[in-house]
């Protein structure tokens, strides 16, 4: 036999049921309300970092570019620094040779200092016994070499 069908009994399993769908529908909408809202807070955050991301991209460019820059001006300066050792050693080697040059001179200059020196004191002494010779040449010619009418 069949039990009677309680209507009350389904009525309220009914409202429950109904209740149940209504908050878990009120829990969804919440819900739904809330992935929305934090859809568009991730939307704006990831915007923020999109931009960030893009901004540091490029500062790590400008970086990567100055760093580049410079280690060509620091190779530069290697070269020119090569450059003007090289200029400089060049430089020493002719100031070493002009040197050198300048003493050989020196030295030939006071040899020929005491050359001349020397041929000055010769001629001096050779003068000296010229004179000496002529001196001694006057004193014995006015006696002996006059002319006998004279006498």
């Amino acid at each position: 036999m069949a039990t009677p069908i309680d209507t009350g009994t389904i009525l309220s399993l009914l409202r429950r049921a109904t209740e149940t769908v209504r908050a878990s529908t009120a829990r969804a909408a919440a819900a739904e309300a809330r992935a929305d809202r934090l859809s568009r807070e991730v939307g704006a955050l990831l915007g923020r970092v999109e931009e960030a991301l893009q901004a540091a991209a490029e500062e790590a460019q400008e970086a990567r570019q100055e760093a580049q820059e410079a280690r060509q001006e620091a190779a530069e300066a290697h070269k020119a620094a090569a450059e003007a050792q090289g200029q400089a050693g060049a430089a020493e080697a002719r100031l070493s040779a002009e040197r050198a040059r300048l003493r050989r001179l020196e030295e030939r200059l006071a040899e020929v200092m005491a050359d001349t020196r020397a041929a000055r004191e010769a001629a001096e002494l050779r003068l000296s016994r010229i004179r000496a010779a002529l001196i001694d040449e006057a004193a014995v010619v006015p006696e002996a070499e006059r002319p006998a009418a004279l006498h």
